[in-house]
């Protein structure tokens, strides 16, 4: 097939191919189309902006993520339980014990999403955090005392309200 033959095939089944690509990073707008399909320019683009393509409507459109990639959270346990506050599809989130004692338990994590991924680490070496399993909504393979702030453990949420252990890694 001929480099123009190819072409041709690629942009009659344009339609298709959009429909099934969906997402498209752009870097600036001219304000009317994309491969000759209509673009609504009614937010001016930024770098890492998402735009999909509406197949039934044959429009272009800004579309904000549900949730960001990353996210960080300093918390401290009080009661047994940490309520995060970050929607992130991924949290990195340092735990401190309640009123700064030598050592608390943490039982339960509160305010997390559906197939949300949690990595855990203590925020202070001199302040241990143990993560207790079958207490309050964990689920890990038997508790866990993180006795140095390079101690990890990652959970994820299969519901948005339980926490199950995915590894952990005593560095102390």
């Amino acid at each position: 097939m001929s480099e123009a033959a190819l072409l041709r095939r690629v942009i009659d089944n344009l339609p298709e191919l959009m429909a099934r690509v969906r997402n498209v990073e752009v870097r600036e707008c001219n304000g009317s189309s994309i491969c000759g399909y209509a673009f609504d320019c009614s937010k001016a683009p930024a770098d890492g902006d998402l735009w999909q393509f509406d197949s039934q409507s044959g429009i272009w459109g800004h579309v904000t993520p549900a949730v960001a990639i990353l996210g960080a959270d300093q918390l401290t346990i009080s009661g047994g339980v940490i309520a995060l506050t970050s929607t992130a599809l991924i949290v990195f989130v340092t735990v401190d014990t309640e009123g700064a004692a030598a050592n608390d338990d943490l039982d339960t994590i509160n305010g997390g999403a559906v197939g949300q991924i949690l990595i855990l680490a203590e925020a202070n070496s001199a302040r241990d955090v143990t993560v207790k399993d079958g207490t309050g909504n964990m689920n890990t393979a038997g508790d866990f005392a993180m006795s140095d702030a390079a101690d990890t453990m990652v959970l994820y949420s299969p519901d948005g309200a339980s926490w199950r252990e995915l590894s952990r890694s005593n560095n102390a």
